[in-house]
């Protein structure tokens, strides 16, 4: 349990995504991990089912107030964060948005490369300099040959 702008978070980061909002949507919490290391979180709201793993980005369509997030699909897409657990369409939860994370990246990444957002639903991959994209800070920690999307490492600045 963590404490940010003057909130004494009751619940865990762990805890199952809710129906029902227990903070406003984009609250901003930091925290360490069982390991000491940062990691800064944010309360979101989905648009459409989210697994665990996947990246997100925001939901325009169903939120013009971006209070909504869904899994990324668009190459370049700006990430908000990674989902920590499977969430239900329309529930609340805590996403990571920066930090030491586990996230879904494309087969080809090497270590050290920039990622971005990907055609893939919820994968980021590295970037490739086209009109549009951004990295947004997030980078591949650790490689992935695996021949498909897969849960690696992945770092992005606090």
């Amino acid at each position: 349990m963590g404490i940010s702008n003057g909130i004494a978070f009751q619940d865990k980061l762990s805890d199952p995504p809710t129906v029902n909002a227990l903070y406003p949507v984009g609250t901003v919490r930091w925290e360490t991990d069982g390991n000491g290391v940062m990691g800064k979180y944010e309360y979101v709201q989905v648009d459409d089912a989210v697994l665990l793993g996947q990246f997100v980005a925001n939901d325009i369509a169903a939120s013009t107030n971006c209070n909504k997030v869904t899994p990324s699909g668009s190459v370049g897409e700006k990430i908000r964060g990674v989902a920590l657990s499977n969430i239900t369409d329309d529930y609340y939860t805590w996403i990571q948005s920066a930090g030491h994370m586990t996230g879904f990246i494309e087969d080809g990444v090497a270590a050290g490369d920039a990622l971005t957002g990907s055609a893939s639903a919820g994968s980021l991959d590295t970037t490739a300099g086209g009109a549009g994209e951004n990295h947004d800070g997030f980078t591949a920690v650790t490689a992935n040959v695996s021949g498909v999307p897969a849960l690696r490492e992945v770092y992005r600045n606090l």
